[in-house]
């Protein structure tokens, strides 16, 4: 009764996800259905407020250096201007990201993100690059404001940008469409049934997380669903592992699904703690069984490796990771082709299910298999991207490294054969 139950829950879970999707993304298009060109930067007109400089446009104020008082800045600026645009990646928006769970909502209600590219980077990188830089502001980050330096190529880059999305809308007609909340309570309503279904213990810890610490709700949701999926799902079936990962990860996304996490207006905490927990509790099991006075010298050097190769993990993880120039015309070139990117570590684990594991080196298949669980769930704590947007890198990533794998093995066997 109790498996056919969960069957049942899992059921309703995939419909009302698969309503949300539908629901999300009707509002994510109307989000990004308009843009706008801001003056050049040297352009816009400058402000101080008590030692504050800031720029200014049409009731605009415009936030790009540093403050020594970031809250009290945008008090002092909040009351004066009708809406304030964040320069994203900027001095002041790396201040933001710290303060912004502390700022008053009547002052975040005025606060949007603004796109912006340094003189520097347009001399670094080609026309391609900076305009698929700005069409990804735009369609997976909402973010319909656009500001260039004064640049020989910066008008020739703006008729590009012209041409693949349209004319640009006037400032004053940008508008953000806000979704009924009605779906953080239903989704919120599920994972408690989820939860309390498989992790009885975990349930009142959600829920006291969810109400008093909100921000980091989503990842211990995301932990327990990947513990859950591993544990009492499959760690090896791909045909559950996939739908669950995406239905459940879509769920956690229903819970923030709200202005202030839609628009990057608030943080998600603990995104690190998700991205390691489950493979952490894979690798004390098995380190348990290894006997170190009888360790190996290829033992040695496989912990080692999973040690390095964990902290690249840990840096390509993260929203400033160091990223090659070839590599970034790879992405953009498959962004262009697929919509939505696959993850890397995606592409690794699949094999590491298609591979047969080797004796005594079953801990990197575990731990390879395990990331494909978080790296899923992971994507749809990224509650700014649209929905649908995780679902094709998601599904992407799977065909695509099939295909590729189907590739390897016809080859593979063609080789033999001669």
């Amino acid at each position: 009764m109790n498996k056919k139950f969960k069957r049942y829950v899992f059921i309703f879970t995939s419909f009302i996800v698969s309503w949300f999707v539908i629901y999300s993304t009707y509002f994510d298009m109307k989000n990004i259905s308009k843009y706008t060109f801001l003056p050049n930067l040297n352009e816009l007109e400058q402000i101080t407020i008590e030692d504050y400089n800031f720029y200014e446009f049409k009731n605009t104020a415009i936030l790009k250096n540093a403050s020594k008082n970031p809250i009290k800045t945008l008090e002092k600026i909040s009351n004066s201007f009708q809406k304030i645009l964040i320069i994203e990646f900027s001095d002041f928006d790396k201040q933001f990201t710290n303060i912004k769970d502390d700022i008053k909502k009547t002052n975040l209600d005025k606060i949007n993100y603004s796109h912006f590219i340094k003189y520097d980077e347009i001399e670094k990188y080609d026309d391609g690059i900076i305009i698929q830089r700005f069409i990804r502001a735009l369609k997976e980050r909402k973010i319909n404001y656009f500001i260039f330096p004064n640049h020989p190529r910066t008008e020739t880059i703006k008729k590009e940008l012209i041409s693949k999305l349209g004319e640009p809308s006037n400032i004053t007609t940008i508008k953000t469409y806000t979704p009924n909340k009605y779906f953080k309570f239903l989704s919120f309503g599920t994972i408690i049934i989820i939860m309390s279904l498989y992790l009885p213990l975990s349930t009142p810890i959600y829920i006291i997380l969810y109400i008093f610490f909100h921000n980091w709700s989503f990842a211990f949701a995301g932990i327990i669903f990947s513990i859950i999926i591993y544990y009492k799902i499959s760690n090896k079936n791909l045909i559950k592992i996939l739908p669950y990962s995406v239905v459940w990860g879509i769920l956690i996304y229903m819970s923030g699904y709200d202005p202030y996490f839609i628009f990057k207006l608030n943080n998600i905490r603990g995104i690190k703690l998700l991205l390691l927990t489950l493979p952490f509790l894979i690798f004390i099991k098995n380190i348990k069984n290894i006997s170190f006075d009888k360790l190996k010298k290829s033992d040695i050097i496989l912990l080692l490796l999973i040690f390095f190769s964990g902290i690249i993990y840990l840096l390509r993880s993260s929203n400033f990771g160091f990223v090659m120039n070839t590599e970034r015309k790879i992405r953009d070139f498959l962004e262009k082709t697929l919509i939505a990117r696959p993850r890397t570590k995606e592409f690794i684990s699949y094999f590491f299910f298609f591979a047969p594991s080797i004796k005594g080196r079953e801990i990197v298949w575990e731990l390879s298999r395990s990331l494909l669980i978080v790296s899923v769930i992971d994507t749809f704590l990224h509650i700014h991207t649209p929905v649908y947007l995780g679902i094709i890198r998601t599904f992407n990533g799977f065909f695509i490294s099939v295909l590729i794998l189907t590739i390897f093995n016809a080859l593979n066997q063609a080789k033999k054969k001669i």
